[in-house]
């Protein structure tokens, strides 16, 4: 059984809101078996090495040690808009704050100070061993294969609008991943992506494969490049051929529904965070427990 953490849960709960539109169950039900062959493909060795406290080993510069301190010294404000926004900007610190985090938990006075350095502790520490090591574009693509049932592929499906947007027209023997949505704030609507683009190449290579195979490994591509990588795609658009340069941003926590491959590096990883925030981080040598 894992712990609960209220905030990463209200975090997951509104990254779902925001791609409902891409029906969720649908989509994880279709990628089920083709993304479960590629989760041992992509999984770090890491997953196969005991737990370690490495984290804690971490270097940060003096201006991000200084902010970590102040955002630390913040969680116990008396205002609860300032203690809930420094638990944010310290996620976003990350695992390099980790010794300074356990140092607040044993000297912390009240349960949600602990709480909330808890929910910060894990949520770094998924990011680290996981969101951070995999790109997120941000669209929602369906495959398109003018030599299969395109119009099909694009209209409705099993029962369920897929998208109004006429198919489009490619050049010989090509395929696509076809863009039926773009997320806010992302690098793919930063660069300019929109609904309705088919995405012919990545880097210069084009888009190849059979089926769900064409998502699938377009995404797997994607993955393979690290949050702040610069990616080119080239893409057609009302009959022209465009090139656009997005830079890939973590996954957030509502992908976890949307791709299975997160989706289960992110349980592997919360079931090594279970134990080692009790290795490492409550009961580290020299340290008594402090748990009420």
């Amino acid at each position: 059984m894992h712990r609960m953490y209220p905030v990463v849960a209200a975090q997951i709960f509104v990254g779902v809101v925001a791609v409902s539109l891409t029906s969720t169950l649908a989509i994880a039900q279709a990628q089920a078996l083709p993304q479960a062959a590629a989760t041992q493909s992509e999984r770090p060795d890491y997953f196969d090495k005991p737990v370690t406290d490495d984290e804690f080993r971490l270097s940060m510069d003096e201006e991000t040690a200084r902010q970590a301190d102040a955002l630390i010294l913040q969680l116990s404000d008396p205002v609860y808009k300032v203690r809930q926004d420094a638990q944010e900007a310290l996620i976003q610190v990350g695992a390099a704050a980790m010794s300074k985090l356990r140092d607040a938990y044993h000297s912390a006075e009240d349960l949600e100070t602990k709480l909330r350095i808890e929910q910060v502790a894990h949520s770094a520490y998924v990011n680290h061993h996981v969101l951070d090591k995999h790109g997120f574009l941000g669209i929602s693509m369906r495959h398109y294969d003018p030599a299969e049932k395109g119009v099909k592929q694009l209209g409705i499906q099993n029962g369920m609008q897929r998208s109004t947007l006429p198919p489009p027209v490619l050049p010989e023997g090509r395929v696509c991943v076809f863009v039926s949505q773009v997320i806010d704030d992302t690098g793919a609507a930063r660069a300019g992506v929109k609904t309705g683009d088919a995405i012919i190449a990545m880097n210069g290579d084009p888009v190849i494969g059979k089926g769900l195979a064409i998502r699938n490994a377009f995404s797997a591509r994607i993955r393979k490049h690290k949050p702040g990588e610069t990616i080119e795609l080239t893409i057609i658009r009302g009959g022209e051929t465009l090139t656009v340069k997005p830079t890939l941003t973590r996954a957030p926590q509502g992908s976890l529904y949307n791709v299975i491959v997160i989706k289960d590096l992110y349980r592997e990883a919360t079931d090594r965070f279970d134990i080692w925030w009790d290795k490492f981080f409550l009961n580290p040598p020299g340290i008594s427990d402090s748990r009420s």
